[in-house]
């Protein structure tokens, strides 16, 4: 009796497991609707699946387009090729090159997203 006991906790906590790992590959804040099949992260705030806010990307000072610092000091290019898809709001504004708005890093440079919505037109 004791052994299928022990079967019985044992089979529970592997299936717990199972569902766990399962339901946490996409994520909804905010809400309890389910998150759409493509993303891995939802953000909402009223119960139609909608929000009235935004997302606040983090601010940095960009001193320049070819480094990725200040998020990463001294970027080998492992790690400027992991960051590829990184987004910040730049603060600084160095010459006419580095305008505050959002920046994008796309491996071996920060593009500003103006200049990607503008070639997208």
């Amino acid at each position: 009796m004791e052994k299928r006991y022990w079967y019985v906790i044992l089979g529970l906590i592997v299936f717990e497991l199972f569902a766990l790992k399962i339901e946490a590959q996409q994520v909804v804040i905010g809400s309890t609707n389910t998150s759409q099949t493509g993303a891995l992260l939802a953000l909402k705030s009223e119960s139609n699946g909608t929000a009235k806010q935004g997302i606040l990307y983090p601010r940095v000072a960009l001193q320049s387009l070819t480094e990725l610092e200040p998020c990463v000091a001294n970027a080998t290019d492992i790690d400027k090729n992991n960051h590829i898809g990184l987004l910040v709001y730049n603060v600084a504004e160095v010459g006419l090159d580095i305008q505050k708005g959002t920046y994008l890093w796309i491996g071996k440079r920060w593009v500003p997203l103006s200049i990607i919505a503008e070639e997208g037109n």
